[in-house]
Order: structure tokens, then C-alpha cells, then sequence
């Protein structure tokens, strides 16, 4: 049935109207509403991501100066990360 051409989607032999008049107007909105929520997805991943950056360097500095140790390095990324998302706060 989608094969057949435009006309015959506005003529009353149409089973498929409501399809047409949805296509028109609702496949740009729901677009529009689509690209609206992924846009505020990926502007607050980057923010958060610029947030984290801070407890990033310290976990790095904290990694290298304790031997390598992973259980001290996530403590002092949690802190760091906490404290930075307060602030924000």
C-alpha cells in the first residue's frame, strides 16, 4: 500500500488517511521534539563531563603518588566528584 503515489493517499478510497495527515505535520514535530531531547542529552553529558574533569586530575595525581593503588584513587575521585557536584549545587 505505500508503494502507491501521493494522490492516492489524499483521495477518500485512502484506508491509510490518518497516515497521510500524520506524515505531513507529526513526523516534523516528533522530529523536532527528537532532536530537542537529544540535544539536552548531549549538552548535560558535556557538562558533566567538564564537572568531572577536576576529580579526573586529582584520581590521576592520587593514582601515581600512592603506588598505583585503584582503592585510593576512587576515594579520592568520589571526593573530589561529590565536592564538585555540591559546588555546582
Amino acid at each position: 500500500m505505500f508503494h502507491q503515489n501521493v494522490y492516492y493517499c489524499f483521495s477518500e478510497k485512502c484506508p491509510w488517511i490518518w497516515w497521510c495527515s500524520i506524515s505531513s505535520l507529526g513526523f516534523a514535530i516528533l522530529g523536532l521534539i527528537g532532536l530537542i531531547i537529544i540535544g539536552l542529552v548531549i549538552i548535560l553529558v558535556v557538562r558533566l563531563l567538564f564537572m568531572l574533569i577536576p576529580a579526573a586530575l586529582v584520581a590521576f595525581i592520587v593514582y601515581f603518588l600512592t603506588g598505583r593503588d585503584l582503592w585510593l584513587t576512587g576515594v579520592a575521585f568520589l571526593i573530589i566528584a561529590a565536592l564538585s557536584i555540591l559546588k555546582k549545587l
